[in-house]
C-alpha cells in the first residue's frame, strides 16, 4: 500500500493589484504587532502562504525600520534575493522589536488608521509591475507579471 501525500496548500495564480494589497496587509500588521513581525522574520514562507504567496526558494524577507516618509525606499532596496517589507519604527529609532500600546501607536504615527493610509500612499502597484517586475517574478511563484 502507498502513501500518498496530501498536497499542500492551493496557490491561486495573482496579479500586481494583488501581491500589492497582500504586502501592503503584511506590512501593517507588522507594524502594529511585535509577535506577528517576529513570525514574518522566523516563517516567511508560512506568513507569506497564510496571505495566500507562495514564496520561492532561496528568498529572503527582510524586515526594514523605516519612518513613514521612507517606506518607498526601504521597499525599493528588494532585490533578487531578499524582499525587504518595510516597517514604521518609532520616533528617534527606538527599539522596534518592542510592541507598541495603543498610546504609544498614536503617538507615533496617528493610530492605526493612518498606518494603513500611509501604506495605501507607497507605490507598490508602479513599483511591482515597473522597475521592481523581475524580482517579483522570482520571489513568488504564484505571481503572473504583466
Amino acid at each position: 500500500m502507498s502513501v500518498m501525500k496530501s498536497p499542500g496548500p492551493r496557490f491561486e495564480e495573482l496579479h500586481t493589484q494583488d501581491v500589492a494589497t497582500k504586502l501592503r496587509d503584511i506590512c501593517v500588521r507588522a507594524t502594529m504587532d511585535s509577535a506577528f513581525r517576529a513570525r514574518v522574520q522566523s516563517d516567511p514562507k508560512g506568513v507569506m502562504a497564510e496571505f495566500g504567496l507562495k514564496l520561492a526558494p532561496g528568498v529572503h524577507v527582510i524586515i526594514v525600520p523605516a519612518s513613514p516618509e521612507h517606506l518607498a525606499a526601504a521597499f525599493a532596496g528588494t532585490t533578487r534575493e531578499e524582499l525587504r517589507l518595510p516597517v514604521i519604527n518609532r520616533q528617534g529609532g527606538a527599539d522596534t522589536d518592542a510592541a507598541l500600546d495603543d498610546a504609544e501607536l498614536e503617538d507615533v504615527t496617528g493610530g492605526a488608521e493612518t498606518i494603513q493610509n500611509q501604506y495605501q500612499g507607497l507605490p507598490l502597484e508602479s513599483m511591482i509591475s515597473g522597475p521592481l517586475n523581475s524580482y517579483f517574478s522570482s520571489h513568488f511563484e504564484n505571481y503572473q507579471h504583466p
